[in-house]
């Protein structure tokens, strides 16, 4: 994101989400200011004046000539810094500055394991998904109900918090450290108002050079407004031929950290965000999709563009922001604030788990996960009636940094706690990690915390699931293939049906008469039930779908037993695809898609649990959307296209 969002658009979305204009203006300020800010200055101070909590937590530095405090550095350098690429690699600004505020982590890193550089940030689109950002909302929200007027610093604290959550969004994926998960290629940028390819304006080459640490790889293409995007990145950390593939689409991160962001600031404003549905489809997402269209806007023109559509003024300026953040009460709270979040990224500053205690019981009951559901009973019990608290939390072990579910029931008086974590769980495959912790707030019959662990191990059908295109397919093993019509230049395949030709309006566009079939296989652990839809469409490159006809006349399916199922597609499709290049080419990828039911057959009884009907979508399983990976179709634009008035 950059600052068409983090100013424009957040001073937007609280505004309507009920904060007075002054108060909107003041949190979009610091959300901003969060990437301005980008080094440290120091403002002379008297010690003996020092705030008791600037002085116990030692946020302060004497030095023979004076005692100072230091306005924190928030972002790392610019690009256009000839120090940029030292600075990513500092960890000093990876630690206190990227991780905190832009590659917030799902639960505390800990700077003296093993695997802490392999966490990646992901999109808080869900509070209860992000425990540890939850945390720190929940703790913003009731500051400022709580902070009588002005809310100077609930506000600064909601803004810095607004800017993470938007960052998450962007930055999926990708972590604050210097790591292999950061190693990535910008492989096209297109822009869909405009039909434009600025992809070499980003300079992919240039920043491949640059160090592996947050979006560094692929630069500012992930923040920008008006885009959508493709890169390659590594899967794992032996992975240099960067065999991931990751899209992106500026108005979808928009959407979504717009949206988030609204339902925090309505619960800023003690209202309930389902009550607000329909001002967001109907006023909000329209005037965001308009606003945010236009690719490298012009910054000079932001001011008028949306005061024009809003009502609202804008007026940013860093030096302005910067110069009243550094007024002493103000810099007390911004360096308090960046101290709570940079402490709270690290596992070192939680303290260790403490041990079980043997004065209480604690289980877990049965697990159920039938559908697409994960739901489990806890139950815990005491001596005698205290302040008790159960928390539950479900990780995934292959992903230690990504918390599916976290939970927290308060028994304030009671000698028994239970609590139901009854969760949507879509994941259908891996090791997990369930977490129950029974602890007393008065210490008085619990002197410890009581935990127990469950580990989960679910086999899937997502890993065992293989889609094997039997036609067409490439004959030379090549990654593209060129589909010609009526000729073969050194093409795979050729197809005498095919038709280009003008159209009524003057376009060219091609018929294509192409068959297709494909089978999809599971694992003998595993059978189909039911297949729910399938669904074949050309991709064009970076831009729209353009489907087969769904008449079932020219589709067809047939289970092969009971693990198999052969889809085809016979040759009528008359879609009348795009012709016109400027290259002399019309480039289109061919995509099958499909969902169904899928069941286990093993029948151990131990294992019962461990499995359910699984709706499986195709759609929404990494890598396995494409089911021609190595084709990419061509087709060659003829020179002398005939005029034509063909139905």
């Amino acid at each position: 994101m950059n600052i068409e969002f983090h100013y424009y658009a957040v001073k937007y979305l609280a505004y309507m989400a009920g904060f007075r204009e002054a108060e909107a203006q003041s949190l979009a300020e610091i959300s901003q200011f969060i990437n301005d800010s980008q080094q440290e200055i120091g403002v002379i101070v008297d010690q003996s004046k020092l705030p008791q909590d600037i002085k116990n937590r030692l946020l302060y530095k004497v030095t023979p000539l004076a005692t100072k405090v230091f306005l924190p550095k928030t972002a790392a350098l610019s690009p256009q810094n000839i120090g940029y690429k030292d600075d990513l690699k500092d960890s000093v600004t990876q630690w206190n500055s990227l991780i905190p505020f832009h590659y917030f982590p799902s639960m505390p890193l800990d700077p003296t394991g093993e695997d802490y550089v392999n966490y990646v940030t992901t999109a808080i689109r869900n509070f209860e998904d992000n425990d540890l950002f939850n945390t720190q909302l929940v703790g913003s929200i009731q500051q400022y109900k709580n902070e009588s007027d002005p809310k100077t610093e609930s506000l600064l604290r909601i803004g810095v918090l607004a800017h993470i959550l938007a960052a998450s969004f962007s930055y999926t994926c990708f972590n604050g450290l210097n790591s292999w998960r950061n190693t990535a290629r910008l492989a096209e940028v297109f822009v869909p108002k405009t039909y434009q390819h600025p992809t070499e304006d980003y300079k992919p080459e240039e920043l491949a050079k640059n160090p592996p640490v947050g979006q560094a790889c692929v630069g500012n293409s992930v923040d920008d407004c008006g885009i959508s995007g493709v890169f390659y990145h590594a899967a794992d950390p032996t992975d240099t031929t960067y065999s991931a593939t990751k899209t992106f689409q500026s108005i979808s991160n928009i959407l979504g950290a717009g949206r988030g962001l609204f339902r925090y600031f309505l619960l800023c404003k003690d209202k309930k965000p389902s009550d607000y549905d329909s001002v967001w489809d109907s006023t909000i997402t329209p005037v965001l999709k308009e606003l945010t269209a236009d690719w490298q806007a012009p910054v000079s023109g932001l001011n008028d563009k949306w005061k024009k559509k809003t009502g609202l003024d804008y007026s940013y300026d860093a030096n302005t922001v910067r110069a009243n953040i550094m007024k002493l009460d103000n810099l007390y709270r911004f360096v308090i604030v960046a101290d709570d979040l940079r402490k709270c990224v690290k596992a070192d500053s939680v303290g260790p788990l403490k041990k079980t205690d043997s004065a209480g019981a604690l289980e877990i009951g049965t697990i159920d996960l039938r559908d697409d559901k994960f739901t489990v009973t806890v139950r815990g019990q005491v001596d005698k009636p205290t302040a008790l608290a159960l928390q539950l939390s479900l990780k995934d072990k292959n992903f230690p940094y990504q918390q599916l579910a976290a939970y927290n029931y308060p028994f304030p008086d009671s000698s028994t706690a239970e609590g139901v974590l009854d969760i949507d769980f879509h994941k259908q495959e891996g090791e997990y990690n369930l977490q129950a912790t029974l602890s007393d707030q008065s210490e008085l019959v619990l002197t410890e915390p009581l935990t127990k662990n469950l580990e989960i191990l679910l086999d899937s059908p997502q890993l065992l699931c293989r889609l094997q295109p039997l036609s067409p397919a490439s004959l030379r093993s090549r990654t593209e293939v060129t589909v010609s019509n009526a000729f073969d230049g050194g093409c795979d395949l050729c197809y005498l049906d095919n038709d280009v030709y003008k159209n009524a309006q003057g376009n060219n566009v091609l018929d294509t008469y192409l068959s297709v079939r494909a089978i999809i296989t599971l694992n003998k652990n595993y059978k189909f039930v039911k297949l729910r839809d399938y669904t074949l469409f050309f991709q064009e490159k970076g831009g729209q779908q353009l489907f087969h006809c769904k008449n079932p006349r020219f589709n067809h399916f047939q289970m092969n037993g009971s693990n198999s199922i052969e889809i085809g597609f016979d040759p009528e499709w008359k879609n009348y695809l795009p012709a016109d290049n400027p290259k002399g080419i019309a480039e289109y990828e061919l995509v099958l898609q499909f969902s169904a039911d899928i069941v286990c057959t093993d029948q151990d009884s131990s294992l019962k649990q461990q499995y359910r009907t699984i709706h499986w979508d195709s759609s929404k399983v990494p890598n396995q959307a494409q089911a021609f990976p190595h084709v990419v179709f061509k087709w060659p634009v003829s020179a002398n296209i005939t005029e034509s008035s063909r139905e």
